[in-house]
């Protein structure tokens, strides 16, 4: 899936551009894993992966002003 992916719409972070495709991973935008029809998955760079899901659950968010 992720060389189709790679192939189909650029060795680039869908979210913040980084060219190092070869750690780009696979995201689910519906956030089923089950789901994996091509227009359900993009490629992102690591750092954006990992930090949109810690942000929505960070505790933090909603103290500091």
């Amino acid at each position: 899936m992720k060389l189709r992916i790679l192939e189909k719409r650029g060795k680039k972070c869908k979210r913040c551009g980084c060219n190092k495709y070869e750690i780009l991973q696979l995201h689910h935008k519906d956030k089923n894993k089950l789901n994996n029809k091509l227009d359900n998955l993009e490629s992102i760079y690591p750092n954006c992966h990992y930090g949109k899901y810690y942000l929505e659950k960070n505790w933090l968010k909603d103290k500091i002003k």
